[in-house]
């Protein structure tokens, strides 16, 4: 499993963080374990109907930090509560997840906590980061 934290937050701020803590202390932010990075390719499409990559490494930082699809973040802001709720479901029956069989619910709090922190933040250049942690065995 991968440990990956979600920021709300302009490029600038996630820039300026020293670490993971400092950015956890500092930014709205929410995380998850991942079996490997496909869970997130099959959560993007699943939210844009589209194969793309979800989300591309910031150049120059010392960190291993991902600004998410462009598309990928605007799905998570117009996507209704229920549509959010399907897609849970939807993800858990995918792989990696298939492999694990994972609760649809667990899922679903983890993209319902990421859409309202996205809708709580008044950052002006906003966007969704991606700071990927150590492999958990």
């Amino acid at each position: 499993m991968i440990t990956i934290d979600f920021y709300i937050c302009s490029e600038l701020q996630i820039r300026a963080c020293q670490g993971w803590e400092t950015a956890a202390d500092d930014l709205p932010c929410t995380g998850i374990c991942i079996p490997n990075q496909s869970a997130l390719t099959s959560l993007a499409g699943l939210l844009t109907n589209k194969s793309l990559y979800p989300a591309l490494p910031l150049a120059d930082v010392p960190h291993p930090i991902h600004r998410v699809n462009a598309n990928v973040v605007n799905a998570i802001n117009d996507i209704s509560h229920d549509d959010l709720l399907d897609i849970s479901v939807q993800w858990a029956t995918l792989s990696p997840w298939s492999e694990i069989e994972i609760n649809p619910f667990d899922l679903a709090g983890f993209l319902v906590h990421l859409k309202s922190l996205w809708h709580e933040s008044d950052e002006p250049q906003k966007a969704i980061f991606l700071w990927f942690g150590e492999e958990l065995i």
